[in-house]
């Protein structure tokens, strides 16, 4: 499984489409439940969980997450201090690295 952090939790997305399919991308999609998000100095009004689309690929030494993340939020403008409602969008490209096996003796495979 893939464990993906936040500050303040976790998620976790399952490898078993890629794990034996090496250098194939597989898509996958899901949602992540927040109640309070903050973004370097600004704060947003969390309206829904966050949806994310991406795909997993098997690449040998680990497995490799790309994808975007849509988080809808109700922000402040800046020029007039009224509410609006958006979305704002993410792109993540993160690469997680297997750890390394040994032999009996010890020695890097």
């Amino acid at each position: 499984m893939l464990l993906v952090r936040e500050r303040t939790m976790s998620h976790i997305i399952s490898i078993k489409p890629v794990i034996d399919n090496r250098d194939e991308a597989v898509a996958v999609s899901g949602v992540v439940p927040r109640d309070t998000h903050v973004l370097g100095d600004l704060e947003f009004t969390v309206l829904g969980p966050a949806h994310y689309e991406g795909t997993l690929q098997h690449l040998g030494d680990g497995i490799r997450f790309a994808g975007t993340v849509d988080l809808p939020v109700t922000a402040g403008c800046v020029r007039c201090l009224e509410a609006f409602d958006t979305v704002i969008r993410g792109r993540f490209d993160q690469m997680f690295y297997f750890e390394p096996t040994v032999n009996d003796e010890g020695d890097p495979e």
